[in-house]
Order: structure tokens, then C-alpha cells, then sequence
């Protein structure tokens, strides 16, 4: 989803240029979401909405997700086969997940990824890598 979106008006203008009817419940989620490059669950984003005292339903919530991943706003992540991750930041890039923590960061797209049992520094941390999965996704031409 596009970051730093800093009015209801421009979020009007996201939600419309994906022929999303802008709800009000769409425009909170998607001010949510906007602010900064996220790895949320639809719990997290439900609990999150309902602190800030919006009024939103559990369904309300996952229907608009996948309306959002199905028009482009947000990609999934398949890290726990029984966990949907939903990923803010739509632009090329790899990800770290913490194995203690279950924190995923943000990697940058030209970074050189290390092989498993090597180690990988990042952010003044080291890891130690465990596992390596790498999917590409293409069409045929």
C-alpha cells in the first residue's frame, strides 16, 4: 500500500483509483495500513482498529483485506501455513523473520542473501540463518 498518506482525501483518491467504493470502515483500514511499511495479521489490524475506537467488525475487516490484496493494495505473506500476514510495503524486496521474536523486517531488494547456517548482519544484530526459502513468481512468455 502507499506509505505516508497524510489526509482522508488522499486515501479517497487510493481507495477510488482501485474502483473501491471509499466506506468509512475502508478509509480507517486503509489510514492504518498507509502509515508505515507493516507485517500485520487480520487480528492484529482488527484489534489496532477497535483501541483506536473505531467500530468495525471481524468480517468487515477480513472482507476488505481481500479486497485490497485482490486490487493490489497489499500482498499476503505465506511464512505459518495457518497464519495470513498481510504486507504494507509493495515494492521489490525480501524479508527476515526473526526466529525467537517472529518479527519480520523489510529487506531491501539488492542485498546479498546469505545461504542457510551462515550468518547475516542486520540492523547492528546478527543472525544466524536457519532456513532459506526463495519463491519466484513469473509467467511464461
Amino acid at each position: 500500500m502507499r506509505q505516508g498518506i497524510s489526509d482522508t482525501n488522499e486515501t479517497v483518491e487510493l481507495l477510488r483509483s482501485r474502483n473501491i467504493t471509499p466506506t468509512a470502515p475502508r478509509l480507517k483500514l486503509a489510514r492504518l495500513l498507509c502509515g508505515q511499511p507493516q507485517h500485520l495479521t487480520a487480528e492484529e489490524i482488527y484489534r489496532r482498529l477497535n483501541q483506536n475506537g473505531t467500530k468495525i467488525s471481524r468480517a468487515s475487516v477480513y472482507n476488505n483485506l481481500h479486497l485490497f490484496v485482490k486490487v493490489g493494495l497489499l500482498r499476503t505473506l505465506n511464512i505459518n501455513p495457518a497464519l495470513t500476514i498481510y504486507d504494507t510495503n509493495l515494492e521489490p524486496h525480501h524479508h527476515l523473520v526473526d526466529a525467537q521474536t517472529g518479527e519480520i523486517f523489510d529487506i531491501p531488494p539488492d542485498t546479498t542473501i546469505p545461504q542457510n547456517d551462515q550468518e547475516f548482519r542486520f540492523r547492528n544484530q546478527t543472525y544466524q540463518i536457519e532456513s532459506l526459502q526463495t519463491m519466484l513468481i513469473g509467467r511464461k512468455i
